[in-house]
């Protein structure tokens, strides 16, 4: 379901195709790709071109998930988004 509450099929009649043990890893693929590139694609284009202006994308590549959090917000502790 979208944040404001419709829903998008990931996959053909995906609903009636349910998330199992094996195909769950699939699924969190094409929920995160569905996010972030269709959901909130502007905003997401918009940041990832402004931290492009600050680290060219192949110095961003070094550095690991946590290690670019860091980067970026000045701290390891979790991002309360809420």
């Amino acid at each position: 379901a979208k944040s404001d509450g419709t829903e998008h099929e990931l996959i053909p009649d995906g609903k009636n195709a349910p998330v199992t043990n094996d195909n769950r890893i699939s699924y969190v693929e094409r929920v995160s790709y569905y996010k972030l590139n269709t959901e909130i694609g502007v905003q997401s284009e918009a940041f990832i071109a402004g931290v492009q202006k600050v680290m060219k994308r192949k110095t961003l590549q070094m550095f690991s998930e946590r290690e670019l959090q860091l980067v970026i917000s000045g701290s390891s502790a979790a991002i309360d988004i809420d």
